[in-house]
């Protein structure tokens, strides 16, 4: 036992260590050497409480000065007898107990600590909607209903699982804590009650609508706002949608990814749109002024100047799509395609003709090196 050791010296850290190292170096070596990591061995046993002694001697300010100027038997003079029977006195053990209650979580994977008679109210499962909608409706935005078949609140019972005109009763086997203790060694430990799952109430009378859980089945209808300028894949979020807890509780929240259509006349790259525009061969060579027909059927005028030549892109600022993020409208840009006719009338041909006679044409052509 640690009567003729050193508490430092078991702990593995100097004598001017810190409170925070000495924590540290205790939970390492808890971890290594207790009783539920190391089943049947005396030794981890053993060596589990000689740390233990350590730490409640190194954690306490007052004990580590009265330890550090007269040892042991200084803190038996004073009253503080690390070797009590179990190895503590109540309340110190409690203490350091809930001081390394993260450890015996991982061990236990729930708190054992005082803490864990906080009982969290329960939150049902969100649920995960896909809802596509078209380009156009980015624009502007819109209101769409849609329908969730989920888990809701039993309207028998409201939630309770408990038929009405009854109640839930104290559970007998926990006496209502909701915890089940047993004892290992030195200490105890505390599971959930098999019973009544650590709600420490049992349900004699169980809804006949829901048979108990506080829950049916149905289909509910959700009116949901898109906002203008939403993004591929974004997701809305509408608390207090989604399942309703077995058992009662809060209900989880609803989340509906939207997703965007292609469109066959216009490319989306964030707030801008981008289509082409075909044009004749006059139209390029004199200029005009068209209307062309918007994402949200508006008609917006185009100016297209004298000469504009095959593959120019045109920018009409604001006729984008609104962005969210920077509150402003993005821009719309129109490629120009010049479009060769397939056929010709015999007045077209002949003008033309006419054309080509007089046109000037170089006696050699240079190419021009160009990338995809």
């Amino acid at each position: 036992m640690a009567g003729n050791k050193d508490y430092y010296e078991i702990l593995g850290v100097s004598r001017n260590a810190s409170k925070e190292e000495i924590k540290k170096a205790y939970k390492k070596l808890a971890m290594q050497y207790h009783p539920d990591r190391n089943p049947g061995n005396k030794e981890a046993e053993e060596k589990f409480k000689e740390i233990t002694q350590a730490y409640e001697v190194l954690s306490n300010d007052e004990k580590r000065q009265i330890y550090d100027r007269y040892g042991v038997d200084g803190l038996n003079s004073a009253g503080f007898n690390p070797f009590t029977q179990g190895g503590f006195s109540g309340g110190d053990f409690e203490d350091i107990f809930s001081d390394i209650s993260d450890i015996f979580d991982s061990f236990f994977g729930r708190g054992t600590s005082r803490k864990s008679s906080r009982k969290r109210q329960a939150k049902g499962e969100d649920i995960y909607y896909k809802y596509e909608i078209d380009l156009e409706d980015v624009v502007n935005g819109k209101e769409v209903e849609l329908e969730v078949y989920k888990n809701d609140e039993c309207p028998s019972c409201h939630g309770t699982g408990v038929e009405s005109g009854y109640s839930m009763t104290t559970c007998p086997q926990c006496n209502g804590t909701g915890e089940f203790v047993t004892r290992q060694g030195f200490f105890s430990i505390s599971t959930t009650c098999p019973r009544c799952k650590g709600t420490g109430k049992i349900n004699p009378h169980p809804c006949h609508t829901c048979h108990g859980s506080g829950v049916i089945k149905r289909p509910k209808k959700v009116k949901v706002k898109i906002p203008a300028g939403i993004d591929n894949e974004n997701k809305l979020k509408v608390q207090g949608e989604g399942e309703y807890p077995i058992g009662g509780g809060i209900p989880g929240d609803l989340y509906i990814v939207v997703l965007i259509r292609k469109n066959k006349r216009f490319v989306r790259k964030g707030a801008d749109l981008f289509c082409k525009l075909y044009i004749s061969f006059s139209q390029a060579v004199f200029g005009d002024e068209i209307l062309i027909e918007s994402l949200d059927k508006k008609y917006i005028k185009l100016k297209i100047a004298p000469f504009t030549a095959d593959g120019t892109i045109l920018r009409i600022k604001g006729e984008g799509i609104y962005d969210i993020h920077e509150e402003r409208k993005g821009d719309l840009y129109v490629k120009i395609q010049v479009n060769i006719p397939k056929n010709l009338s015999a007045e077209e041909r002949r003008i033309l003709e006419m054309y080509r006679n007089i046109e000037k044409k170089p006696q050699y052509y240079i190419p021009e090196a160009y990338e995809e």
